[in-house]
């Protein structure tokens, strides 16, 4: 069971998922911020839907600040993939209008209270219905859920075992993505080899990431980050296969543009922008160095990369930001970033 108590049968059964209750169990838990739960195991064959639950828990002025229903981003991690895919939580067709935030001088009631969400992670996020195992999580600016692991699985009574077979074995790997975005001559970044200016990579498995409390419109706003994981095999590079061989979903052999990479792992920086309910999603290419002896199946790796999150996503007006970086089950942040026009500077 996850932080909200429930079996996997009840997510189906809306008569046995109680707002009320669920709240209390959250409240004598003495839990504080965005919790997420759904299934842990879903039969595609059985189920059309991958239901979930989110909830705040806060205090009645946080939850005034921020329409919950509004601005929860939804987020999924594919790790057989390392694709990551984000949409707001819930379906703006089922969203009343959003209310104003009140006047400042208005009374806040005094407690903490509960907010909850529903959604189909499938429809949301248009998850491909087949087997896998995704990382859900779900973010509200700042604050972001634990993770929860789903299996997307079939049942063995709707298993062939000679057909599964049959597939595996003629089943293609994909080949890693081009280097992106590109190194560009005369230019420092991007750059993907450590320096001293960003994190380094963490002793276990996980990303860590820096960006700049303040950046200013039209300026380089440099984000650095470093990680440490177990590639997919996809994402392994290969020697060029003999031109008789298929093409794999996804493409062909290619250049991945770095001839010392023996990886090129899926990093995904997802922009949240405060009081806007439409996330960014900034999926980069960062190749690594380390030798790896069995590309079916390597070890550990690291990398590192610096990018301007300005040539990247360029950003309209002042704004703030948060700025979260994945890759596999893994992620960090949030780093807040305060998008300020130059003339803010003027006079210093």
């Amino acid at each position: 069971m996850g932080v909200l108590g429930l079996t996997d049968e009840e997510f189906w059964d809306a008569s046995l998922v109680d707002q009320p209750a669920l709240a209390e169990r959250l409240f004598d838990a003495g839990f504080t911020g965005v919790a997420l739960d759904a299934p842990g195991v879903v039969d595609v064959d059985a189920r059309a839907t991958l239901p979930m639950i989110g909830a705040r828990v806060a205090t009645y002025a946080d939850l005034r600040r921020v329409s919950f229903r509004h601005h929860a981003m939804l987020v999924a991690t594919r790790l057989e993939s390392n694709v990551t895919l984000a949409a707001l939580a819930e379906s703006p067709d089922r969203l009343p209008p959003e209310r104003p935030e009140p006047p400042r001088d208005r009374p806040v009631q005094r407690g903490t209270g509960a907010v909850f969400t529903w959604s189909d992670a499938r429809e949301r996020l248009g998850l491909p219905w087949r087997p896998g195992t995704y990382v859900l999580r779900l973010v509200l600016e700042e604050v972001a859920s634990a993770p929860v692991r789903v299996r997307l699985v079939r049942a063995p009574s709707h298993v062939d075992p000679q057909l599964e077979a049959h597939l595996a074995a003629r089943r293609l790997t994909p080949y890693p993505q081009h280097v992106s975005p590109p190194p560009e001559a005369g230019r420092d970044l991007p750059s993907y080899r450590p320096s001293s200016d960003g994190p380094a990579p963490p002793a276990a498995p996980g990303v860590e990431l820096a960006a700049p409390r303040v950046a200013v419109l039209g300026r380089p706003c440099v984000v650095r980050g470093a990680l440490r994981l177990v590639p997919t095999r996809g994402e392994v590079v290969r020697p060029r296969p003999p031109q008789t061989e298929p093409t794999p979903p996804g493409g062909g052999w290619q250049e991945v543009g770095d001839d010392e990479a023996t990886a090129v792992v899926r990093v995904t920086l997802l922009v949240v922008t405060e009081g806007r309910s439409v996330p960014a999603t900034i999926e980069l290419h960062v190749p690594c160095y380390e030798a790896i002896a069995d590309p079916a199946a390597p070890g550990e790796v690291t990398a590192s990369f610096a990018v301007d999150l300005q040539r990247l996503a360029p950003f309209a007006g002042p704004q703030t930001c948060f700025l979260y970086a994945l890759s596999g089950e893994h992620a960090a942040g949030p780093a807040r970033v305060a998008m300020i026009p130059p003339e803010m500077l003027r006079g210093e």
